[in-house]
């Protein structure tokens, strides 16, 4: 009863606690979770909220993102790619997303979650104000994706979903972290609309069968 508690709870938005450590690891899988040792952690200069999530528990993998350099020694962005820039001189790669891009915790403004797009001269691209909030949509976006369908019974993929539910999904992700769609160069809005360009390419080609 707690766990569904604790659920519900982070799936109304607008009524919500903040996340944290102990709630993401009753709703998470264990054996999806990274857990990086104190002995790693006491050398960087992160939050002790921030330690105690990575301690405790954080998601090792969400959509292409992968928190793999959290299993190792955690580096500055700019030893790990020989950068120059003096804007990323308190920023750590945690991991990379698909398409190899660092993302990172950039310690001088207040931990926010980004990724460097290497293809741009390292241009970053805004994914969470923190921790805290990026684990919390992820799972509000997990409890959205179980509830999506397929298009034609079969179909490969589960693309299909409701008006209703995306909205529902988009406010309740504008409500944890504003941000995430009110910077143009963000993940999440990304993410959105590339929900609606597989629905839409999974109804067409439903469509032409």
């Amino acid at each position: 009863m707690l766990v569904k508690q604790i659920f519900n709870n982070y799936l109304n938005p607008s009524n919500r606690n903040s996340m944290t450590p102990e709630g993401l690891i009753q709703v998470w899988n264990n054996d999806e979770l990274i857990h990086v040792s104190n002995s790693t952690l006491y050398k960087l200069p992160f939050s002790e909220l921030t330690k105690e999530f990575l301690n405790k528990g954080f998601i090792e993998v969400f959509c292409d993102l992968a928190f793999d350099y959290l299993k190792g020694e955690i580096q500055l962005v700019s030893d790990m790619w020989d950068l120059d820039h003096e804007e990323y001189k308190d920023v750590y790669a945690i991991g990379f997303n698909g398409s190899g891009d660092p993302i990172c915790i950039d310690v001088l403004d207040d931990e926010k979650l980004i990724y460097l797009n290497h293809d741009n001269d390292f241009e970053e691209v805004y994914i969470n104000k923190n921790i805290e909030r990026f684990s919390e949509m992820v799972v509000r976006v997990s409890h959205f994706d179980k509830t999506k369908t397929k298009v034609l019974e079969n179909s490969l993929w589960t693309h299909d979903f409701t008006d209703e539910n995306f909205d529902k999904l988009k406010n309740d992700l504008k409500l944890i972290d504003p941000l995430a769609f009110e910077i143009e160069s963000s993940f999440w809005r990304y993410h959105i609309e590339n929900e609606l360009w597989f629905r839409e390419d999974e109804r067409k080609k439903a469509r032409l069968i």
